[in-house]
């Protein structure tokens, strides 16, 4: 996933990997629209695990960030699916005009968008 995300090729928009928030750290993170994206594998099914990530989203939401959660087999069978999803998320959680979100899924079909400026040096790819 975060070769879909990484270096603005998602729309335009800034995510960070491994972000934290508060004591929680959120698998990939987009300040501008405070949406945190959580892959989860198979402990995550566990009945006292989906107990600890339901407070975890809670703790978050307190925050004003929304949560996207995708199952990592999800993602590995229909990634294009899946990024499409988390388009329409954004595109519902975008609150001012953001002219990457209207273009249309990138030929290559795995919702890059070209990037709005030059990607930020500092980010590690």
């Amino acid at each position: 996933m975060w070769k879909n995300l990484r270096r603005r090729g998602f729309l335009g928009l800034k995510f960070r990997r491994q972000h934290e928030v508060g004591r929680y750290i959120v698998d990939f993170f987009c300040e501008e629209l405070k949406l945190a994206i959580e892959l989860d594998g198979a402990p995550h099914f566990e009945p006292a695990v989906i107990e600890l990530d339901a407070k975890r989203t809670h703790v978050l939401q307190q925050f004003a960030i929304t949560v996207i959660r995708i199952e990592n087999e999800e993602f590995l069978v229909n990634g294009g699916l899946v990024m499409e999803r988390i388009r329409s998320i954004v595109v519902q959680l975008n609150r001012d005009p953001h002219p990457a979100l209207d273009a249309p899924p990138s030929p290559a079909g795995r919702g890059e968008q070209q990037s709005r400026g030059s990607p930020d040096p500092r980010e590690g790819s």
